[in-house]
């Protein structure tokens, strides 16, 4: 990757995209060209795309779950405190009902606490060529294949890339330029499954 030291700090409202050359194509090969982009995530772009991930889906189901076994619960100690009343039932249904509610947060609290940690490493630089997509992430380096074993989903103005390798990708459209934007597109969806 290019190293441009005496580029100004990239900023939201201003995307740096540039057309660059691959530089690993072997001598026998064609030169492929790609496109560089140099970001930084909002909050709630990382915020949005954990809520579709399937990390969340699992804290979904294991809300569920948790809520559930909680209301069984509270149903048996309720029956219980109209048969035999005792005042340790009634602090066990007010335990019973803080976990209930601590349950029905827990999945946003802990996908918002997900994405503060994501947001302090911010610093994108993204290379896409049509067969990969090359990313440095702060001390983070690593490579999303384009050969359809990556899935991609466009939400809003953010188009998300789940790995294989669960290096997962969020590039906002607001850090390309328009005249990149359908090539980018092109080379992304023509190496993924869509969602």
């Amino acid at each position: 990757m290019e190293d441009n030291a005496d580029s100004a700090p990239i900023t939201n409202n201003n995307p740096k995209s540039e057309l660059i050359l691959d530089d690993e194509t072997e001598e026998y090969e064609e030169e492929q060209s790609g496109i560089k982009l140099e970001y930084d995530l909002k909050l709630e772009e990382i915020f949005d795309f954990l809520k579709n991930s399937d990390y969340y889906a699992k804290l979904k189901k294991m809300q569920k779950r948790n809520i559930i076994f909680e209301l069984i619960v509270l149903v048996l100690l309720t029956i219980t405190i109209f048969l035999r009343f005792k005042s340790v039932y009634l602090f066990t249904i007010l335990i019973n009902l803080i976990s209930i509610i601590v349950a029905y947060f827990r999945p946003n609290i802990l996908i918002r606490n997900k994405a503060k940690s994501i947001f302090e490493k911010n610093k994108y630089c993204v290379e896409i060529f049509p067969d990969r997509i090359e990313v440095q992430n702060n001390n983070l380096n690593y490579e999303i294949n384009l050969n359809n074993s990556t899935k991609c989903e466009i939400k809003e103005n953010l188009i998300l890339i789940y790995s294989e390798n669960q290096n997962d990708l969020i590039i906002p459209t607001r850090a390309v330029e328009p005249e990149f934007l359908s090539d980018i597109q092109a080379m992304i969806f023509s190496g993924t499954e869509p969602i």
